[in-house]
């Protein structure tokens, strides 16, 4: 950074910055009432240039080192900013190098997986998955559970159907008594950005009984 000697408003401004790390300020303000009253100026524009002499002049008196010593301290002071400026952004890159160090087999597996799937193929899957038949609740999804999934939304669809086994079970019943079931194939996608997952709400069982008649009609007709 170039700093011009000459340069009074830098110079000022450098100062300023000088007294204020030093926690001087309120003395600087202090000092130049003080002049200000004793020479009978008012802080208005008819006093401005006066009262500006005042100040290089009450700060010159509290930096007795010299011009050349502030101009020193402030080069000092930029190049540690700057310093400190690269070592914040050398923090951030680790931070983010650590994350990424951290992240998951589960989350490695998951972002391996496909983006669609159809619809019988994700509820033929979810019929069909192991932690389906668990009676513990809340079960935590581990990578092996995920490995052989249709698709990224097939995922987020299980964990739904975990929390509602009840309701799935008693459509799959439904199904299997009018003698369909949950088959894979279909021409209906379920995409990664698709809103069936943990985050909607229970459809109800009606509603999920029309949802598989519709995919097992399409599975038939193909």
């Amino acid at each position: 950074m170039r700093i011009g000697i000459d340069d009074e408003a830098s110079l000022y401004q450098m100062k300023r910055q000088r007294l204020a790390e030093d926690g001087r300020l309120d003395e600087l303000q202090r000092r130049v009432r003080e002049r200000m009253k004793e020479q009978g100026l008012e802080p208005d524009i008819k006093d401005g240039p006066n009262i500006a002499k005042i100040y290089r002049e009450v700060m010159d008196a509290m930096l007795p080192d010299g011009e050349g010593t502030t101009i020193e301290w402030y080069r000092d002071r930029v190049i540690e900013l700057d310093r400190l400026k690269e070592e914040k952004l050398a923090l951030e890159r680790l931070e983010a190098e650590r994350i990424e160090s951290r992240k998951t087999e589960f989350e490695f597996v998951f972002e391996e997986l496909p983006t669609e799937a159809s619809a019988g193929d994700v509820m033929s899957w979810i019929e069909n998955h192991a932690a389906m038949n668990l009676r513990e609740e809340g079960y935590e999804l581990v990578a092996d559970d995920i490995r052989d999934a249709p698709s990224r939304a097939a995922v987020g669809n299980l964990r739904h159907w975990l929390d509602h086994k009840q309701e799935f079970y008693k459509s799959w019943m439904q199904r299997a008594k009018a003698g369909g079931g949950f088959s894979g194939g279909g021409s209906s996608d379920v995409h990664e950005d698709e809103e069936v997952s943990e985050e909607v709400s229970d459809p109800g069982i009606a509603e999920i009984s029309k949802m598989m008649g519709e995919m097992a009609s399409r599975a038939k007709s193909g």
